[in-house]
């Protein structure tokens, strides 16, 4: 998660300095077609574009009617790529991620489990069934991700609104039959958008829990 914050803060500052280029260079529109193409505009700093890096230096920059069309395609480029970054959700990279935090905390506590992690849309995504875990447990598992995902929130929170006596008693037979105990959890990115969920069935409800907590703390890093 670190690197990708590093990576967007690079990111912005390209399109930051791609944006003066343009926006210079429309200063300049109205001028005649020869003088726009060999024109020198004083920038405070010079902007030189790479593949990888916006290097900063006090010069100046010639913008010929070529190297704009170039710029302008790549600021469209880099902002699409941002967009799709920010609206990406979760990957298969951090399910995998996931499923090994929870995998190590059970071996850990010594209790096989089922693991389950499902997109911001409630579709698995990853999962994994511990040696010896119990074959009735999967559905349990599915279940408390889809829970979590539904009311991004953990499935023991949803109790609280079910349990006899609450406001919304009976809540757990909607949506095909909710897991309203603790081992679901929402995943979150370092943003806190929930991008999809974990649940985790197979071992105590405490156990369970302790699973997918250790689980989950892998997108926060």
């Amino acid at each position: 998660m670190n690197n990708s914050r590093t990576a967007d803060r690079a990111l912005s500052l390209q399109l930051s300095c791609l944006r003066r280029v343009v926006l210079s260079r429309a200063t300049i529109g109205s001028r005649p077609r020869r003088e726009r193409h060999h024109i020198a505009i004083q920038l405070r700093r010079w902007i030189v574009i790479e593949s990888e890096s916006c290097l900063l230096t006090d010069r100046f920059f010639i913008i010929s009617q070529w190297n704009f069309r170039s710029i302008a395609s790549r600021v469209l480029r880099l902002e699409i790529t941002r967009n799709a970054e920010k609206n990406m959700g979760l990957t298969l990279e951090q399910a995998d991620s996931v499923i090994a935090a929870g995998k190590e905390k059970a071996i850990a506590i010594g209790v096989p489990v089922n693991i389950v992690v499902t997109d911001q849309g409630g579709f698995l995504k990853a999962f994994a069934r511990m040696d010896g875990a119990l074959l009735g447990s999967i559905e349990i598992a599915q279940k408390k991700a889809k829970t979590a995902i539904l009311f991004e929130m953990n499935t023991e929170a949803v109790f609280e609104f079910c349990k006899p006596g609450a406001p919304a008693f009976g809540l757990e037979q909607t949506n095909g039959g909710l897991a309203v105990f603790a081992g679901g959890i929402p995943l979150r990115n370092a943003a806190g958008t929930v991008i999809g969920a974990v649940g985790v069935s197979g071992g105590t409800v405490q156990q369970d829990f302790s699973v997918a907590e250790a689980a989950i703390a892998i997108t926060s890093k």
